[in-house]
């Protein structure tokens, strides 16, 4: 087997990321990165979604890559994301390490000296879901890699993703490709860190890496100078032993500002706490999982399940504001004109939701880190990267009704289609209508017909866009699914007429304005 290469040194395992707002930015980076690969002998995969494989292929080619003679030999393989399966979809991380593994083997069984692998992100979006377990898979990248000769570049496009996401992959990533070249990542934040998503162990980390010189992938400044020092992990270790942080306490003297530290004051920085996050689905039935996927099971200590959950759905809806006992009381027992008996039963409510959460608490849970109590008033306090998909789904529509503006329609379909995705049923759809439609305390029917109003316009801008494409079957269907929801859209149905006439067919035309 014939290869092209000036550096047969096979690649450390490195894990690296790109941001890109449009193909000029996307080329930039990516040419150099498989450049290097085929030159270093390495096999090189390159995993598109957003592209035609003909678009990459001429890419690489006007970039002086001789990319269709790499394709010839097999040395490059350029494959679109369906056709790949790569990543299991939603993620399934007990997969992956098989997966990388056995094609690092194969390239190697190949005589390569060892895998190069560019992925357009943007695949996920078909399973939007799987943003809630994004961040734990580019952290679980990060302590893999060292182990293989791998190296892996991860494409995010900007106009695609929600803000938060993209600023979570940044902080996940050791190198950037940037349009100066790859740098080391000065925002990076290492798995153990990352995950756990706490503010106090963020600035310990940060402050450590301050304080020991520039940091680079694998090291810290202070062992770049042949000097020894404190792993910044191992700060953060032994800071959350130390007494709480108070503002008053502050020292600007790194040392004893890192020795003031502590975990967050209810314990959800901990460095017990598990490492993934709570994910809660709030489209059709309410379904909540633990950090270590497990389902949150409504039916615990004799309680009554519809209460239990929707005392959490209530206290989900109020916020940081919480509930009083009183308005608890009132929501889950109208009838019940004794008010002890009434919160005895709250009570007692509140001790089921506590262990449907954290099934191994004892006793009436009052040291539970989720559900709090200040006086009279109840909270739910979860972690705060939680991921809900109602937040994911007003994202992607705002992004997709902002890309539409600018002209981006591609994007904004891509988006508008990963949040048409998310929408599994109208909000809440499980609690009963007694606790949901209250006119004294309406906490949940607007919010739902919100979400259902933005669902509907949802239908019709993804119409409007494959309208302009001419693609005038999927742009009908989706007219067609709004006035399922809402027959009596005028817009919808005047949409439809104008569809039909662009399409020539003015019998149906006709036939659609005389059911309107």
């Amino acid at each position: 087997m014939q290869r092209h290469t000036t550096n047969t040194e096979p690649p450390s395992g490195f894990h690296s990321c790109s941001f890109y707002a449009n193909r000029h930015e996307q080329w930039t980076a990516l040419v150099p990165f498989l450049r290097q690969g085929l030159q270093r002998g390495c096999k090189c995969l390159c995993v598109v979604e957003e592209h035609t494989l003909a678009e990459v292929e001429a890419a690489l080619e006007q970039h002086g890559v001789p990319a269709s003679r790499y394709r010839e030999r097999g040395q490059l393989c350029i494959v679109a994301t369906e056709d790949m399966c790569l990543l299991p979809a939603p993620f399934s991380l007990n997969l992956l390490p098989e997966k990388l593994e056995r094609l690092v083997q194969d390239a190697q069984a190949s005589g390569y000296h060892g895998l190069v692998i560019a992925i357009e992100m943007s695949w996920i979006l078909q399973h939007p879901e799987s943003l809630a377990c994004l961040l734990e898979y580019e952290a679980w990248v990060n302590d893999a890699l060292p182990s293989f000769p791998l190296a892996l570049l991860c494409q995010y496009n900007l106009q695609r993703f929600p803000v938060e996401t993209l600023l979570d992959m940044l902080k996940a990533h050791p190198e950037v490709q940037t349009l100066r070249g790859r740098r080391a990542n000065p925002f990076y934040l290492p798995p153990e860190v990352l995950l756990r998503q706490s503010r106090k162990e963020e600035f310990i980390w940060y402050l450590q890496v301050l304080n020991t010189g520039a940091w680079t992938p694998g090291q810290t400044g202070a062992e770049t100078k042949g000097e020894s020092a404190p792993h910044p992990t191992s700060v953060i270790a032994q800071a959350v032993r130390g007494p709480a942080w108070s503002p008053w306490e502050v020292s600007y003297r790194v040392g004893q500002v890192i020795s003031q530290l502590q975990q967050e004051p209810d314990g959800l920085g901990s460095a017990a706490e598990s490492p993934r996050r709570w994910q809660i689905f709030c489209f059709g039935k309410l379904r909540v999982y633990r950090p270590n996927g497990t389902p949150v099971t409504w039916s615990v200590a004799r309680g009554a399940p519809t209460k239990v959950k929707t005392l959490f759905a209530y206290l989900l809806a109020k916020g940081v504001g919480g509930a009083t006992q009183e308005h608890l009381v009132d929501l889950l027992w109208p009838e019940q004109t004794n008010f002890e008996k009434g919160l005895s039963r709250l009570h007692h409510t509140v001790h089921c939701l506590r262990r449907a959460l954290e099934p191994e608490l004892k006793g009436h849970g009052k040291e539970s880190r989720y559900i709090l109590r200040e006086g009279e008033r109840y909270f739910l306090r979860l972690p705060r990267n939680t991921w809900m998909d109602v937040t994911a789904f007003e994202e992607l529509c705002y992004q997709g009704e902002y890309l539409t503006r600018l002209g981006r329609e591609e994007d904004a379909l891509a988006c508008y289609l990963a949040a048409e995705r998310l929408y599994a049923g109208d909000y809440l759809a499980d609690i009963p209508l007694e606790y949901a439609e209250r006119l004294d305390d309406d906490w949940c029917w607007s919010r739902r017909f919100w979400l259902q109003e933005m669902y509907i316009k949802l239908f019709t801008c993804l119409a409007e866009l494959y309208l302009k494409r001419g693609a005038y079957r999927e742009a009908l269907a989706y007219y067609r699914k709004a006035l399922i929801l809402d027959p009596s859209r005028e817009e919808a149905q005047q949409d439809m007429m104008r569809v039909f006439l662009e399409a020539g067919r003015r019998a149906a035309m006709t036939c659609q304005y005389r059911l309107w």
